[in-house]
């Protein structure tokens, strides 16, 4: 079960912890991906933060942007990164963007590829769900104080 983290701006609860906001993206990506050091450099201005661990079983993730089955988060590879970057330029904004892929049955994006000269100037590898079956677990696992 692939294992990535979520960072959380700020020493107040998470509203992750409350519940699941439905088609607001989580993003979340690599331990110690530039993305992760990232967030941690921003939090320092906000005083801290709190880390979570988020389990997706390998049977949601897909390379196609049509599945068969409901509820994919495709992973995002050197072989469909083109489709990927064209889906994004033809839905520009997150929301348009999410509402095609929710007609594709598609829960997210995983695109926290190793290759990072492939990713280009479409920004730093990322993931995001904008639902989370029962099966997709988050933890909090940390909570970080930076004030002096």
């Amino acid at each position: 079960m692939p294992k990535y983290y979520h960072i959380h701006r700020g020493l107040d609860k998470s509203q992750l912890e409350k519940k699941f906001i439905l088609n607001k993206p989580l993003y979340f990506s690599k331990k110690n991906s530039n993305w992760y050091q990232i967030e941690q450099e921003i939090s320092k201005d906000y005083g801290g933060f709190r880390i979570y661990e988020i389990y997706i079983p390998t049977n949601r993730l897909t390379n196609s942007f049509n599945p068969i089955t409901p509820n994919k988060i495709v992973k995002i590879t050197k072989n469909n990164i083109k489709e990927y970057i064209e889906l994004r330029k033809k839905y520009k904004g997150s929301i348009y963007f999410i509402e095609e892929m929710k007609k594709r049955k598609i829960i997210g994006i995983d695109a926290t590829i190793e290759d990072k000269l492939m990713y280009g100037m479409y920004g730093p590898p990322e993931g995001y769900i904008w639902k989370k079956p029962n099966d997709i677990i988050i933890k909090l696992i940390s909570v970080i104080s930076l004030s002096l």
